[in-house]
């Protein structure tokens, strides 16, 4: 196995995926990192789904929630640095190679010719062969690109943001929720979703050495029911943020923090 990209303190793009499922924390246990996870990163019971009992009334804050009352299995939510620094060093203790570089260029053959990905280390070319290509570029897309099409719109319209702020209070003790039965765990260590008319909010509790409450949260919305345009995270925040009266409360208190050197992806 060969995994390759830059060294994790020359990395500058975003982190996305801060919430593993419990099939991938399956694996991580299966190759030795349960311990580590369990010590170190926040637990997550699952996912509970938040619906308005009045969707039609941005004031009423009534929901009907619905979550598994137990689970059989639990997963982390993830202070990503740390993790893809022992993954990294799990997987080299494994026999992986890992190589500094990026792929600029792939090629996608078949189960009989395999595929070939073209990289750039320092100043050399080098292709590697291999049976199985995993594209771990994100919005760069080298194998999406090779195999599916994309057609921009021609107006630069976002129509989901991601962010994180610090310092957040728990929005669970301001909202009315209606649920079947109580839970046999926190609901607070869920990941959150709330579903409207015409968008979806998530909300991901995390903690790191700086903040010990901080919440990732992002928004996606239909451009057809919110029609004011939203290319950039000030246009956001003064036209968008307080439709969604639910954050509205905790967010005051709460300071902005930026993933990366990206604050907003959509």
């Amino acid at each position: 196995m060969i995994a390759l990209g830059p060294r994790q303190e020359d990395e500058r793009r975003p982190y996305v995926g801060e919430s593993l499922v419990e099939p991938a924390a399956l694996f991580m246990q299966e190759i030795g990192l349960g311990d580590y996870l369990n010590s170190t990163q926040m637990t997550k019971h699952g996912l509970s789904s938040n619906h308005k009992i009045k969707p039609g009334d941005p004031l009423d804050r009534r929901y009907s929630v619905h979550a598994p009352h137990r689970l059989y299995h639990t997963a982390w939510q993830l202070n990503r640095p740390k993790v893809d620094g022992a993954l990294r060093a799990r997987a080299e203790e494994l026999g992986a190679r890992l190589v500094t570089g990026r792929m600029h260029d792939c090629e996608i053959g078949t189960a009989a010719t395999g595929h070939q990905a073209h990289a750039r280390g320092g100043e050399r070319d080098v292709t590697f062969s291999c049976r199985w290509l995993i594209d771990t570029t994100g919005r760069t897309r080298r194998i999406g690109k090779k195999v599916t099409t994309c057609t921009r719109p021609q107006a630069r319209q976002r129509s989901c943001f991601w962010f994180r702020l610090a310092d957040f209070e728990p929005f669970l003790p301001h909202i009315a929720m209606s649920m079947r039965r109580l839970l046999a765990y926190d609901l607070w260590e869920t990941t959150h979703h709330f579903l409207g008319h015409g968008y979806w909010i998530w909300g991901i509790p995390l903690a790191t050495e700086c903040h010990q409450r901080l919440v990732s949260i992002g928004i996606t919305f239909r451009s057809d029911i919110f029609p004011h345009p939203c290319a950039a995270s000030k246009t956001f925040s003064t036209k968008n943020i307080r439709r969604w009266r639910r954050w509205s409360a905790p967010a005051k208190c709460s300071t902005h923090q930026r993933v990366s050197r990206v604050p907003l992806l959509g």
